[in-house]
């Protein structure tokens, strides 16, 4: 913020500058009870500027106790001054409680994580081109199924066709206070729900 802040200052409407593209997002969960706000984990997602902050990179579970996100750093260990750990992680986080429990490292940044249908508690991540698939176990921890890794072809995802004919790919956005909804997204960055 030190170093990007100034130039925001002086050029509020971005014409000269596009400082803002690098300011690192962190999910903060806000209490509707009482207004107050924290944030989830105390260090920067791994999403790139623009369009990567669009990505679904959290998933609520079936009972609405906990929500899976997908992508994030963890705050630095053993004191001031130490950056965060460099490889981002797949965390369970506990909004009533604000806690939360590391799941896996990711080996890349995660390009989304859905719920899958029909299963519950079980959930996909794409991580460097690959589907991760993880199901919960009778304990509370996370498995991760090594067999069912695929690899995820480029315009392999699901798609439609759009009124032209082109192809409309399919993702589901949701967020911590936003309901998981398909979105088909066509040329122009023209959107159907």
């Amino acid at each position: 913020m030190a170093k990007v802040g100034p130039a925001l200052v002086q050029d509020p409407l971005s014409y000269y500058t596009r400082a803002y593209s690098y300011i690192p997002r962190r999910l903060v969960a806000y209490r509707v009870a009482d207004g107050t706000e924290r944030p989830v984990i105390d260090a920067p997602d791994d999403a790139y500027p623009g369009t990567g902050q669009l990505r679904a990179d959290q998933v609520w579970r079936e009972d609405g106790t906990s929500v899976v996100i997908a992508g994030t750093h963890l705050p630095a260990q053993g004191g001031a001054g130490l950056a965060p750990i460099s490889v981002p992680h797949l965390v369970e986080y506990w909004p009533e409680s604000g806690r939360w429990s590391v799941i896996a490292p990711l080996k890349e940044r995660s390009s989304g994580a859905y719920a899958v249908a029909g299963e519950r508690d079980t959930f996909v991540v794409v991580d460097a081109g690959k589907r991760r698939h993880f199901t919960r176990q009778g304990d509370g921890t996370w498995r991760e199924d090594a067999d069912t890794s695929t690899a995820v072809a480029a315009g392999a995802a699901s798609s439609a066709s759009g009124p032209s004919g082109s192809a409309w790919p399919l993702r589901i956005e949701q967020a911590l206070n936003q309901p998981p909804e398909v979105v088909a997204v066509g040329r122009r960055r023209r959107r159907s729900a």
